[in-house]
C-alpha cells in the first residue's frame, strides 16, 4: 500500500494517495477514513459522482493488492509451516492424507490401489464470473512474482542491495495497473477468453505436475519409511505403484449453451489452438531436455539403436537436420533430443495453420514416446540411469497428462436447442408427424428414438440445409468427426446435454452423430464415440436423474459406447454424469439443493453398479457457496462413500481460475489438494472404520422445510420487482464481463435468468441470499415440532460430514452478508410497501438462521473462526464505501434509463462497471 500511495502521489493524485485504506502512517494501521467519507458517509450521499470513477478505481486496486498479498502470504505460510513442522503439518495434502488413511486401517497396498484408481480432471470453463480484464490479470501475475522475489523474510530472490531497483519496478507495475484500467467496455470475444486460459496451460500447469508427483513420493517416504516404487512388504499383496492420473478439460470454444457465438468453426479453431499449445509446450520441454544431455561421445559411446534411430530421424527431416547433425555429432544424446524437437516443429506448424497436410511430424504421442524410450534405453546402457530418470521423467509425465491435445474440449448444448434441431431435420426429411415433434410426449420421443437407433441410415441427403439449429448442430459434429479422423479422439471431451429432462434428450445425440457419420462399429452394431453426458441442473432434474440413467443404460447403443470407450482409452467401464449446483440452489435453496445432490449421487451410484458400470460424477461447482463452492476436502467427505470411484471431474470457473492457478506455487497446492483429497475419498471404500452419518435420517425433513421457506419468498408477489431494484441485476445484465449473454433467452423471468447473475447480484448487494435463506426456518420448525431431533443435530453435528459441510457454508454466507448494507440497497426499491414486505422477511430469516447456527455450534462465529472474522472485518469499512457509491450510481443510471436518456446512460455506465469490479475485488467473489 505504501508503494501504491507513492505511485499515486507521483502521478499527482495526492488526495487519493492520502485516502487509501490500511494506511501504515495512520494510527493502528487501519483505514484512514478520508476516502470513506468522500464515497459514502451520511453527510455526502448526494456527492461527487464526477470523482467516483477515480475513487472506485483506487479502492478496487487496493483490494486487488490485498488479494495478491493474501495469496503470497498463504503460500509463504505453507512453506514456513512445512519447513518448521514437517509435511504432515499442512491439512489435506499428501502426507496428511496418507497418515489419515493409515489411521483408518488401510494398509499400503490398499492406499496404492486407491492411488492407481484416482483420476482428476479440473475443467476450465468460460463462465463469465471473472470481472477483471486479461491485461489486468497479466499485471497481477507480474506483481505477485515480484512479491515472491522481494520476500525478505523467506529468502527472496532479490539481494538486499537490489531492493531499491526492485521496488521501483514494483512502482512502475503499479502505475501500469493504474493507467491500464480494468473494466471491459466491450464483451471479450471467445478468442480472448481462450487466450487467457491458454496462459495456464503454457506457463503454469506443465510446471506443477512433477511437483505434485515429487511431493507424493516425499510424503510416502515420510509416512511409510520406504520408497513408493518399492514392492509391498512380505506377506501382503503386491501392489505396484501407479501415479494418480491427471488430465485437464476445457469448455472455451465448446460450450454453446445459450451462447450464439460458439459455432462449429469456433469449435474447430479451438481444437487446433489447444493442440498447437500442447505441441509448442512439449517442444520447449524437449529442447530443455536436450540442453541437459550434454554427454560427450568421447567419454562414453552411444549404442547402435540410438545411432540407427538418429539416422532415420535425420533422413525424415531432410535438409533441416543436416546442419544440426554436423553441429552436434560429438553429443549424440543432445542431438537426438533436438531432432525430436525439430520433428515436433512440423506438427506445430500444421496446428498453427489450422490446415492438416501431409504428416511430417509425429503421428501420435505414442510415436513420440517410442523415441523417448530409445533415448532412455541408450542412457541406461551407458550407466546413466539416474540421469535418465531425473531428466526424462518430467517430459514423459507431461506427455501422459497433456498428450498432443492439451485439454479435452467438451461440447455442451441445451436440450431445448437439440429439440429444435431434430425437429428441423425430421421436417426436411419429410418424416410423418415431424411438424409436431416439439409437442411429442417424452414417451413418444423415446420410443421413436429407440427404434431409430437400430438403424444406420441418415435422415438427410448430402448438402441438405434443414434449418439454422439443425445445421449448426450437424456442423459441430462434423468438426468433431474431422478432428478425430486427423488426430484421434484424445482431444475430444464429452457431449454434455444441459437441462437433461428425459432419456430421449440423450438418445438424440446419437442420432446427430449418426447423421454426419461420426460413428464407430463394433461386432454387435454401431455407436457414437464421444461420451454423451447428461447434465442434471434443476431440483426436479436431480429427482428424476436415477430413473433416467437406469433407462439410458439399458439402450444397446449406450452399452456399446461404454465398451468402445473402455477399449479405446483403457479405462474401466464408466458413465459420466454432470451435476449442476447453481440451478438446483436457485430452485430450492441451499440445504435442499445440497441434499438433492447428495441423494442423486447415492442413487445413481447404486443404479450404475447394477448395470456393471462405474459412475463418473462431473461436479459443476462455481466460485460462490450457493453455486457449489466450499472447502474441497469437506465437500468430498460429505459425498456418499461409494460415489467417488477414483475418477473425478470438477469445473473451475471465472475468478477461481486466477485465484487457484495464478502462480506455480498456488497451482501446485490446489492440484495436490484435489488429487490427494480424491484419493482419500476413493480409499473410503476399503476402510473398515468408515462410519455412517448419524444425522442422515433428519436431512430429508429439514431439506423440505427449508425448501418451503425459500420457495415462499420467491413466490411472494412482486419478488422479481424487489430483486431487480434492490440489487444491481440490471447492470449485470448489461455488463461486459463474459462473452455469454446473461439469459438463455430474452425472457425477463426468474426461470430464464442464469444462476451466475442471480448469485452475483445478491452478493454485490451483500444479501448473499441464495447461500443461507430458508435454513433458519427449517431449523426452527424442526426444533418446535421435534425437539429431540433438533437436539440430536446439536449433539452430533461434528460427527456428520454432510450437515457439518453444509451448515459451515451457510455460516460463511451469513458472515459475508451485511444487514446494514442490505437495508441501504433496499432504499433503491421505489415502492415502500414492497420494500418493507421483503426486507421484513429477509432480515427476520437472517436473524433466525444466525441464531440457529450459533445455537447448534454452541459458540459464536468470532470465537470458532477468528481468521475468517478478521479477514471480513479488515475489508468491511472500505467495502461499505464502495457499496454506498454503487447505490448512488445505480440510482442515477436508472433515472437516466427511465427518462430515455440512452446516450447519457451509456456514457455513465462505465462508472457502474467499475463499482461492480471494485466490490467483486473486495469480496474476492462474483457469482
Amino acid at each position: 500500500m505504501d508503494r501504491f500511495r507513492e505511485t499515486l502521489a507521483r502521478l499527482g493524485e495526492n488526495e487519493l494517495a492520502e485516502s487509501l485504506p490500511w494506511n501504515s502512517a495512520s494510527s493502528q494501521g487501519s483505514q484512514s477514513g478520508t476516502l470513506t467519507s468522500n464515497l459514502g458517509s451520511e453527510s455526502s450521499r448526494q456527492t461527487h459522482i464526477q470523482d467516483s470513477e477515480k475513487l472506485g478505481q483506487t479502492y478496487s486496486i487496493a483490494f486487488q493488492l490485498l488479494n495478491l498479498v493474501e495469496e503470497w502470504a498463504s503460500e509463504e505460510i505453507r512453506e514456513l509451516r512445512e519447513r518448521d513442522a514437517g509435511l504432515e503439518s499442512e491439512p489435506d495434502l499428501w502426507a496428511h492424507q496418507i497418515r489419515s488413511m493409515r489411521s483408518k486401517g488401510l494398509d499400503p497396498s490398499q492406499i496404492k490401489q486407491a492411488l492407481s484408481l484416482t483420476h482428476v480432471e479440473p475443467t476450465l470453463t468460460a463462465h463469465p464470473t471473472e470481472a477483471k480484464r486479461a491485461t489486468t490479470l497479466e499485471i497481477h501475475r507480474r506483481l505477485l512474482q515480484m512479491l515472491f522475489d522481494l520476500g525478505r523474510g523467506s529468502g527472496g530472490c532479490v539481494v538486499e542491495s537490489d531492493f531499491p531497483e526492485a521496488e521501483e519496478s514494483f512502482r512502475v507495475e503499479l502505475e501500469r495497473l493504474w493507467r491500464t484500467g480494468e473494466i471491459l467496455l466491450q464483451r471479450p470475444n471467445i478468442r480472448e477468453e481462450r487466450s487467457n486460459a491458454l496462459f495456464y496451460f503454457e506457463e503454469i500447469f506443465p510446471k506443477v505436475i512433477t511437483r505434485v508427483d515429487a511431493r507424493l513420493r516425499r510424503a510416502w517416504k515420510l509416512v511409510e519409511g520406504s520408497d513408493i516404487d518399492s514392492e509391498s512388504k512380505p506377506g501382503s499383496e503386491s501392489q505396484p505403484f501407479q501415479r494418480p492420473r491427471i488430465s485437464f478439460g476445457i469448455w472455451i470454444g465448446g460450450d454453446r449453451d445459450g451462447h450464439p457465438f460458439v459455432t462449429a468453426d469456433v469449435t474447430r479453431e479451438s481444437l487446433y489452438a489447444y493442440r498447437f499449445m500442447a505441441l509448442k509446450s512439449l517442444r520447449q520441454q524437449t529442447l530443455h531436455l536436450a540442453s541437459r544431455l550434454t554427454l560427450s561421445e568421447h567419454i562414453q559411446r552411444s549404442d547402435r539403436d540410438l545411432q540407427e534411430r538418429t539416422a532415420v530421424l535425420s533422413e525424415d527431416l531432410g535438409s533441416s537436420a543436416i546442419e544440426l547433425t554436423k553441429k552436434r555429432f560429438e553429443e549424440p544424446w543432445k542431438l537426438f533430443a533436438e531432432l525430436m524437437a525439430l520433428k515436433l516443429g512440423k506438427d506445430i506448424r500444421e496446428a498453427e495453420d489450422n490446415a492438416p497436410g501431409k504428416q511430417l511430424g509425429y503421428v501420435s504421442p505414442a510415436s513420440f514416446l517410442e523415441d523417448l524410450a530409445t533415448l532412455e534405453s541408450s542412457l541406461k546402457r551407458i550407466g546413466a540411469a539416474a540421469l535418465a530418470k531425473n531428466e526424462l521423467a518430467p517430459l514423459r509425465r507431461n506427455l501422459e497428462v497433456f498428450g498432443f491435445h492439451g485439454a479435452a474440449l467438451d461440447i455442451r448444448q441445451n436440450s431445448g436447442f437439440h429439440d429444435k434441431a431434430m425437429s428441423q431435420i425430421l421436417i426436411a426429411a419429410q418424416v410423418p408427424e415431424a411438424k409436431d415433434f416439439l409437442d411429442w410426449s417424452q414417451e413418444k420421443r423415446l420410443a421413436w428414438a429407440l427404434e431409430e437407433l437400430q438403424s444406420q441410415r441418415p435422415f438427410l441427403q448430402p448438402g441438405a440445409n434443414p434449418g439454422p439449429e439443425a445445421l449448426e448442430t450437424l456442423n459441430t459434429y462434423r468438426a468433431l468427426k474431422l478432428h478425430a479422423e486427423q488426430y484421434g479422439y484424445e482431444g475430444l471431451g464429452a457431449s454434455i446435454v444441459s437441462m437433461t429432462r428425459s432419456v430421449a434428450d440423450l438418445a438424440i445425440v446419437f442420432l446427430f452423430a449418426r447423421e454426419v457419420g461420426f460413428t464407430v462399429w463394433m461386432d454387435n452394431g454401431w455407436t457414437c464415440p464421444i461420451a454423451v453426458t447428461p447434465l442434471f441442473e434443476t431440483y426436479q432434474d436431480l429427482e428424476n436423474a436415477p430413473e433416467i440413467i437406469d433407462a439410458y443404460l439399458q439402450i444397446p447403443c449406450v452399452r456399446r459406447q461404454i465398451d468402445w470407450r473402455q477399449n479405446q482409452f483403457k479405462n474401466r467401464p464408466t458413465q459420466q454424469m454432470m451435476l449442476g449446483y447453481s440451478d438446483s440452489n436457485k430452485d430450492a435453496g441451499i440445504f435442499c439443493s445440497q441434499w438433492a445432490l447428495h441423494q442423486a449421487q447415492e442413487r445413481l451410484t447404486k443404479i450404475t453398479a447394477a448395470h456393471g458400470v462405474e459412475p463418473r460424477f462431473f461436479h459443476g461447482r462455481g466460485g460462490a457457496i450457493s453455486r457449489g463452492a466450499g472447502p474441497l476436502h469437506g465437500f468430498l467427505s460429505a459425498t456418499p462413500t461409494q460415489s467417488v470411484c477414483g475418477s473425478f471431474r470438477m469445473t473451475e470457473q471465472g475468478e477461481t481460475i486466477a485465484q487457484k492457478y495464478g502462480s506455480v506455487g498456488a497451482a501446485s497446492y490446489h492440484l495436490e489438494l484435489l488429487t490427494s483429497s480424491v484419493t482419500a475419498a476413493t480409499a473410503r471404500r476399503f476402510s473398515k472404520k468408515e462410519s455412517t452419518d448419524p444425522l442422515k435420517s433428519l436431512a430429508p425433513q429439514l431439506a423440505e422445510m427449508s425448501r418451503k421457506a425459500y420457495r415462499e419468498l420467491l413466490e411472494t408477489s412482486d419478488f422479481i420487482r424487489f430483486h431487480r431494484q434492490a440489487t444491481p441485476i440490471d447492470a449485470l445484465e448489461n455488463s461486459r464481463i463474459g462473452s455469454r449473454p446473461s439469459r438463455r433467452t430474452a425472457q425477463p423471468t426468474l426461470a430464464d435468468l442464469r444462476a451466475i447473475p442471480w448469485v452475483f447480484s445478491w452478493n454485490q448487494s451483500r444479501f448473499y441470499l441464495p447461500g443461507w435463506y430458508g435454513v433458519g426456518s427449517g431449523l426452527q420448525q424442526l426444533r418446535d415440532m421435534e425437539p429431540d431431533s433438533y437436539n440430536l443435530i446439536q449433539e452430533r453435528l461434528k460427527d456428520s460430514p454432510f450437515f457439518k459441510y453444509v451448515l459451515t457454508n451457510v455460516e460463511t454466507s451469513l458472515a459475508s452478508s451485511s444487514p446494514e448494507v442490505m437495508e441501504d440497497y433496499a432504499q433503491l426499491v421505489a415502492e415502500e410497501d414492497i420494500r418493507a414486505k421483503f426486507m421484513g422477511m429477509i432480515i427476520q430469516e437472517h436473524q433466525r438462521t444466525s441464531s440457529a447456527i450459533q445455537e447448534l455450534y454452541g459458540e459464536s462465529f468470532e470465537t470458532r473462526r477468528p481468521r475468517m472474522r478478521f479477514t471480513l472485518k479488515f475489508r468491511e469499512e472500505p467495502l461499505k464505501a464502495l457499496h454506498w457509491n454503487q447505490i448512488e450510481l445505480l440510482q442515477r443510471w436508472r433515472e437516466m434509463k427511465a427518462a430515455r436518456e440512452e446516450t447519457a446512460a451509456e456514457t455513465f455506465f462505465p462508472k457502474i462497471l467499475l463499482s461492480i469490479n471494485a466490490i467483486a475485488s473486495g469480496l474476492r467473489n462474483t457469482g
